[in-house]
C-alpha cells in the first residue's frame, strides 16, 4: 500500500536534444497506440524495441527498463533489451540467480494488470539476495509487468524509477501491463521468426479441426489467470475417449473427426453455465477445460455427468459403437505454479480411469499426488535405482501342508530409498506394468535369484526352487527367454532351481502369446506355474493345454469357497481335477489354522502365506532354512 503524499509523476514531453531523434506525434499520441506503429512499420524488432522503450522511458519520466528473461529450473536472469535515461546506469543482469522464495514472493504478488510495485524501504519480505537483484543501479521503485510465452513464465519488464518514490495509480499499472503484453507479443514472434530461421516452426492459435485454442495458447491463458493469483475456485478437466481408434475403423476417420467436433460443440455449451472458460483440444480426442465449476454435488460429480450425457448422445448416433469418455479433474490449490502443473495432474487423474469399473471420472487427490510422484521418480529413475541395489530381494517360503517342511519360495522385492523409505510392490509394480517398465524389474529380480542360487551353492548350502514373477508384457518381446538363459549360464545354475510364474488375468488376457512364452521357458527347462487362479476370468476351458507345471490358487478363491459346504466341496472337486491333469497345486494367502487342515485334506502340495511366513529378506531366508 502507497500513501497518498507519495509523488506522483505527470506524462511529460522533454525539450531537445533528448528528443530530438523521435517523431514528434509519438510524445502525444497514447503508447498503445504508438507500440502497434512502431511495431508494425519496422521490419526488424530489434530496431524498434529500442526506440519504443526510449518514448515510454521518457513519457513516463522513468531512468531505466530493462526486458528481463527468466530461467525458472536454473532460476538465473539475463537481460534481453534495455534503456537507460541520461541520468542513469545500465546495469547488468546476465548471471545473476534468484531463491525459489524470492521468485514465488514476486510473482505471487503480480495484480490483475499482470504488474507488481516494489519500493526499496518495503523489502523486507525478500532475502538480501533477492533485494539486490531486484532493486539493483540505485532502483527507489520498480514496477515488475510479467510476460508470459506458450503457458509458461518467461520473464518481466522492469519499470524503474531511481530518484524517489513514486505512487502508480491503478490506471497507470493496467497501462503498464497493457504495454508488455504488446512487447511481449512482438518479441515472441521476433523469436519465432529466428526460429523458424533456424527449421524450427511456430505453433498456431487455434486448432484447425474443432475452431478451439490451440494447446499452447491454452496454456498461456491459463498460466496468466494462476500465477496472477485469479484461479482460485477453478478447475482443469482433461477428458479423451477410451478406444476410439475402434472408433475410427468402424466408422471411418471422417467422421471420427464429426464426432470430435460435436463434443467440443458439447463441452462449449454445458462450460456457458459457469462463465469464464477456456477449451482446447490438445491433440487426438484429448482436451482439457479451464473452469469455476460451483456444482452442489462437486466439480467430480459434475465431470461423471458430462461423461455420461455425452456417452447417451454416442449411442443414439452411433449405436455400433459404444464408447467410453474418461476424464481426470483438478482443483486448482494455491501452490499451484503453472498450467503445466495443473493439466498434468488432471491427466494424470484422468489415466487411473479402468475400463473394468464403471467409474468414469476421478479427481486428483493427496493420494494421487503421491503416486504421480512416485510414477516420476520410476520412470525418470529406475535404471539409477537398479544400479544401486534399492530393490531388494525377499523370499517368501512354501511349505508342505503335510509336515510344514520347506519346499520352495516366491521371490519378491521391496524398493528401499537411499533415506530409508521402504516402497512395497501394490505401489509400484502397477506402475512399472501400466509404463511397459517392469520387464526391467523382473530380469533384475531373476538376476538377484541366480546370484542367490549361486551364493549358496559355492558355500555348499541347501538349495531349494524359487519362483520368479514375469510381466505378460515380455511376451510381446522377440525372443523372450533369451535373457533368462543367459543368466543362469552366466551364474552356472540349473534351469531346475527356478519357476517363471504368471498371473491368470494376464494368462486370459493374451493367451496364445503367453502360451508360447511359457513353452519357451518349460524348453529352456524352466518350471511354470499360474497364479492367482479363481482371481479373475476362468481359465477352465483353457486348463487342459496351458503349459505349466504349478497351479497357485489365490487367497480370496480359497477364502470364498472355504466359507460354507457347498464351496469346500467345490473347492475339493476343483483341486482333485487339477491334480488329476497332472499338476501342483498350491494354495496362497493361507493365515489360519483351520486353511491348514482344510488343505491336508485336499492334499495340496505346498502353501505359503502369513501363518507360515510373511515374505523375508533373502539373507535372513538363507539363514532360516539354507545354512541348518
Amino acid at each position: 500500500m502507497f500513501c497518498d503524499n507519495l509523488r506522483r509523476y505527470a506524462q511529460a514531453v522533454p525539450a531537445a536534444p533528448e528528443t530530438a531523434d523521435i517523431d514528434a506525434r509519438y510524445l502525444h499520441n497514447d503508447l498503445i497506440s504508438t507500440a502497434f506503429e512502431l511495431f508494425e512499420k519496422n521490419n526488424s524488432f530489434e530496431t524498434a524495441i529500442p526506440l519504443f522503450l526510449k518514448i515510454v522511458g521518457i513519457r513516463l519520466q522513468l531512468d531505466r527498463i530493462t526486458i528481463v528473461d527468466t530461467c525458472i529450473r536454473e532460476r538465473s536472469v539475463s537481460r534481453q533489451f534495455q534503456w537507460t535515461s541520461p541520468h542513469a546506469e545500465p546495469v547488468p543482469l546476465n548471471g545473476n540467480s534468484f531463491t525459489k522464495e524470492d521468485f514465488l514472493t514476486l510473482f505471487h504478488s503480480y495484480d490483475e494488470y499482470g504488474t507488481t510495485v516494489l519500493q526499496a524501504d518495503n523489502m523486507g519480505m525478500y532475502s538480501p539476495q533477492g533485494r539486490a537483484l531486484l532493486m539493483q543501479g540505485g532502483a527507489q521503485t520498480v514496477v515488475y509487468a510479467a510476460m508470459y510465452g506458450e503457458g509458461e513464465y518467461q520473464g518481466a519488464i522492469a519499470y524503474v524509477v531511481c530518484g524517489s518514490k513514486r505512487y502508480w495509480t491503478p490506471q497507470n499499472r493496467r497501462e503498464l501491463g497493457e504495454i508488455t503484453k504488446i512487447i511481449n507479443a512482438y518479441l515472441s514472434k521476433h523469436l519465432a521468426v529466428n526460429a523458424v530461421s533456424r527449421g524450427m516452426t511456430s505453433a498456431p492459435e487455434f486448432d484447425r479441426l474443432t475452431g478451439l485454442l490451440a494447446f499452447s495458447r491454452f496454456k498461456e491463458e491459463v498460466s496468466h489467470k494462476i500465477i496472477g493469483g485469479y484461479a482460485e475456485g477453478y478447475q482443469i478437466f482433461y477428458c479423451d475417449f477410451e478406444n476410439f481408434k475402434y472408433f475410427n475403423e468402424k466408422y471411418s476417420y471422417a467422421t471420427g473427426d464429426q464426432l470430435l467436433k460435436e463434443f467440443s460443440d458439447f463441452l462449449i455449451e454445458a462450460a456457458r453455465h459457469w462463465g469464464e472458460c477456456y477449451l482446447c483440444r490438445v491433440v487426438g480426442d484429448q482436451f482439457v477445460l479451464y473452469l469455476s465449476c460451483r456444482d452442489e454435488k462437486g466439480p467430480l460429480h459434475y465431470a461423471d455427468t458430462l461423461c455420461r450425457r455425452f456417452e447417451q448422445y454416442q449411442a443414439q448416433h452411433y449405436p455400433e459403437v459404444r464408447l467410453r469418455v474418461r476424464m481426470g479433474v483438478y482443483a486448482i490449490e494455491p501452490g499451484c505454479l503453472s498450467a503445466s502443473a495443473a493439466i498434468d495432474k488432471a491427466n494424470f487423474a484422468r489415466k487411473q480411469v479402468r475400463s473394468n469399473t464403471r467409474v468414469s471420472a476421478i479427481q486428483f487427490d493427496k493420494k494421487l499426488e503421491v503416486k504421480q510422484t512416485l510414477t516420476g521418480e520410476l520412470l525418470s529413475g529406475l535404471p539409477q535405482a537398479l544400479e544401486n541395489g534399492e530393490f531388494k530381494l525377499y523370499l517368501q517360503p512354501k511349505f508342505s501342508p503335510k509336515d510344514l517342511s520347506v519346499i520352495g519360495a516366491e521371490a519378491l522385492t521391496r524398493w528401499i530409498k537411499p533415506d530409508g523409505t521402504v516402497v512395497y510392490p501394490d505401489q509400484f509394480i502397477p506402475i512399472l506394468e501400466s509404463t511397459g517398465r517392469i520387464v526391467e524389474l523382473d530380469l533384475y529380480i531373476f538376476e538377484q535369484v541366480a546370484q542367490f542360487l549361486q551364493r549358496n551353492a559355492q558355500a555348499g548350502h541347501r538349495l531349494l526352487p524359487i519362483a520368479v514373477n514375469a510381466s505378460v508384457a515380455l511376451a510381446r518381446e522377440d525372443a523372450p527367454t533369451q535373457e533368462y538363459s543367459e543368466i543362469l549360464e552366466k551364474h552356472n545354475i540349473s534351469a531346475r532351481m527356478l519357476e517363471i510364474e504368471l498371473t491368470e488375468t494376464a494368462v486370459v488376457s493374451e493367451y496364445d502369446r503367453v502360451k508360447r512364452l511359457l513353452s519357451s521357458f518349460q524348453s529352456d527347462g524352466m518350471q511354470t506355474s499360474l497364479d492367482d487362479f479363481g482371481a479373475g476370468s476362468s481359465l477352465l476351458n483353457n486348463i487342459v493345454d496351458i503349459p505349466v507345471n504349478t497351479i497357485k490358487l489365490d487367497k480370496l478363491f480359497l477364502t470364498r469357497c472355504s466359507s460354507n459346504a457347498r464351496g469346500t466341496d467345490f473347492l475339493r472337486e476343483i483341486v482333485h481335477l487339477v491334480k488329476r491333469l497332472g499338476y501342483n497345486v498350491i494354495c496362497e494367502g493361507i493365515e489360519t489354522e483351520e486353511q491348514v487342515q482344510l488343505l491336508r485334506s485336499l492334499d495340496c502340495d505346498g502353501a505359503q502365506g502369513f501363518w507360515f511366513s510373511k515374505a523375508i529378506p533373502a539373507e535372513e531366508f538363507e539363514r532360516r532354512y539354507l545354512c541348518s
